[in-house]
């Protein structure tokens, strides 16, 4: 028989292979002391083992109106580790009734005791998904999205400007029960990204540690998952995988569940579900831990709840593809290919460490660092949103290079305009072991009275890194409908243009839709170039995002009445054009503000 036949028989088998269906479930109000019963988990390979509990009690509505049943848990060496991470969903059994899941502990405890969480209470919260309602748009908040705080963390080169979700709060402190710690196995980061990151992880709930994927190949089948089972959450995969494992606590159908404590507490979601493969459990004074591959994707995550979380079977999650292409400082090119999983919360956080690490791959982690960086957003329609900048520090290039990619990112997902969504993200970087700085010194302008439509230059000097002078002469054509009278002319560099902006146009970086909002990260301002910007005073409105300038009284009155003032943010400047210098390989700054006469014809 062909050897493709053999192929397509058994992919037939595998989808004619009958669903599991659930256990009869044992109920909390029969729980007492001293009952037995035996647990399931997976401590090496694939192979579900037994292990033994006693029930030591119930804890009523300790935790957001949930119960949790102590067990004394014992076999498969669990006196020794103790509960370990990533045993979290481990299901449990009393007459072959399912209890609930293994899901909380004792930081440092002595003996194997483990908080259950019962599985009535987890098929409540978690119920199988409804069918996909029809996209209705989303109300967009009538204050607007206010942009200014994304372009003050790009100043300053604040990662923590990326907000993580804080996990499921401990439980009541006098009892010190917590929620299992949850391993993150990472593949393919550099070291100095781990070393950046793993505060951040952490704080999350989870363990880094640095380990393998199992599911890389194509050829690579899904194996059935089952009640103790291994199963990974992925975050990031491809040439990076990011992936936080546990086990499963049940299959009903198609239907997953696992964990019995918050993932993230994300609520509905759509993230990768794969099996898993356990390659040995690690005993620890602290928290023992098991080390894990990530297998072939089996379907994906939608639902994480504080009593867990609930995945379906062959679902396909909402990922983001990231490609990004690395001119190293030794010359040669590397391009490094990921997925994200898509989540406004989770999205930039995670390619955040995604592109910081692939930033750090043959490069020194301390030392002059230049990068030069092109992105493109794309976005479904289309459309995308060019971003492109220059970094040049002794210690935090790569990080700044990374956050000028994913807060744009963050604010798109964030913003929920329905029309709008990303598409793929790609990244071409080059990177250099020198600094690349250049300070404007001075500035001349040819001449310093004008008419409308006249051309003028000005003489620009740089000084550079090293030391030495440059000049560079820009041509400008003063607008044709400009009335006479004085002139403000701005020479400078993009972050100190940002930060006039903000006072010439104060409504500027207050979008209400879609279309705003990217016009202004299109325009987001670089710092390897130098801007020339041409205003004057003058009385003027933003509304809605939408620049009014000169208006006259009668129209600044309406504006002003109680009930569209605030609506609208009065401006005392009004902008006429603005131009720069193109591209260049260094960081430029410095800025230079004097004024022009415009002469009336």
């Amino acid at each position: 028989m062909p050897k493709r036949m053999l192929v397509l028989l058994a992919l037939a088998g595998m989808l004619a292979t009958p669903l599991l269906a659930a256990a009869e479930v044992f109920p909390l109000s029969q729980v007492r002391r001293g009952l037995t019963g035996v647990g399931r988990t997976c401590l090496q390979g694939r192979e579900v083992v037994e292990f033994q509990f006693e029930v030591l009690g119930v804890m009523e509505n300790v935790i957001a109106g949930h119960s949790v049943v102590l067990v004394r848990v014992s076999g498969q060496g669990l006196e020794k580790s103790g509960i370990f991470s990533g045993m979290s969903g481990s299901p449990v059994y009393i007459g072959g009734k399912l209890l609930g899941a293994v899901a909380y502990g004792f930081p440092f405890s002595t003996d194997a005791i483990a908080g259950v969480t019962p599985f009535e209470e987890m098929k409540a919260a978690l119920p199988p998904p409804a069918p996909a309602a029809a996209s209705r748009p989303v109300a967009a908040d009538p204050a607007g999205l206010d942009l200014a705080p994304m372009l003050a963390s790009l100043r300053a080169g604040d990662s923590g400007a990326l907000p993580v979700p804080n996990p499921a709060p401990a439980l009541a402190p006098e009892s010190r029960l917590a929620p299992i710690e949850t391993p993150l196995m990472i593949s393919g980061a550099f070291p100095a990204a781990l070393e950046q990151f793993q505060g951040r992880f952490r704080e999350l709930g989870f363990v880094p540690m640095q380990g393998g994927s199992a599911g890389a190949a194509p050829a690579a089948a899904p194996r059935p998952l089952q009640p103790g089972s291994g199963v990974v959450v992925s975050l990031i995969r491809g040439d990076l995988n990011v992936g936080a494992g546990g086990t499963v606590t049940e299959v009903d159908g198609d239907q997953v569940y696992a964990f019995g404590h918050p993932f993230l507490n994300l609520g509905s979601t759509s993230l990768p579900m794969h099996d898993s493969e356990v390659i040995t459990v690690v005993n620890n004074l602290n928290s023992s831990f098991k080390f894990f591959t990530t297998g072939a994707a089996v379907g994906a995550i939608r639902q994480d709840r504080t009593v867990g979380i609930a995945g379906q079977l062959q679902a396909e999650p909402r990922m983001i593809p990231v490609e990004m292409t690395i001119e190293s400082s030794r010359g040669g090119k590397k391009t490094f290919r990921f997925e994200v999983a898509r989540d406004p919360v989770l999205t930039p956080f995670f390619l955040n460490f995604g592109l910081f690490s692939f930033f750090q791959e043959g490069e020194r982690a301390i030392g002059h660092t230049t990068i030069e960086i092109e992105a493109e957003i794309q976005l479904a329609d289309g459309k995308g949103i060019s971003l492109r900048n220059v970094f040049s520090q002794p210690i935090n290039a790569a990080q700044q290079a990374a956050l000028y990619v994913s807060l744009p990112v963050q604010y798109i997902l964030a913003s929920q305009f329905p029309d709008i969504e990303i598409r793929r993200v790609t990244v071409a970087a080059r990177v250099r072991e020198s600094l690349q700085n250049a300070r404007i010194e001075e500035v001349r302008a040819s001449r310093l009275r004008v008419r409308p439509g006249d051309a003028m230059d000005f003489r620009i000097t740089l000084q550079m890194q090293d030391g030495t002078w440059k000049s560079e002469t820009f041509p400008i054509r003063i607008p044709e409908e400009i009335p006479s009278g004085p002139l403000q002319v701005f020479v400078g560099d993009g972050n100190s243009l940002s930060q006039l902006d903000q006072q010439l146009e104060p409504g500027l970086l207050t979008v209400y839709n879609s279309e705003q909002l990217i016009r202004v990260l299109r325009n987001l301002r670089q710092s390897g170039t130098i801007y020339v910007k041409l205003f004057r005073r003058g009385d003027g409105l933003f509304a809605r995002g939408r620049l009014f300038p000169a208006l006259p009284p009668s129209y600044q009155d309406i504006f002003r009445t109680a009930r569209v003032q605030d609506a609208s943010t009065e401006i005392r400047f009004i902008h006429f054009s603005e131009d720069n210098l193109g591209n260049k390989p260094y960081v430029v700054t410095g800025a230079k503000t004097f004024e022009l006469t415009v002469e009336p014809y």
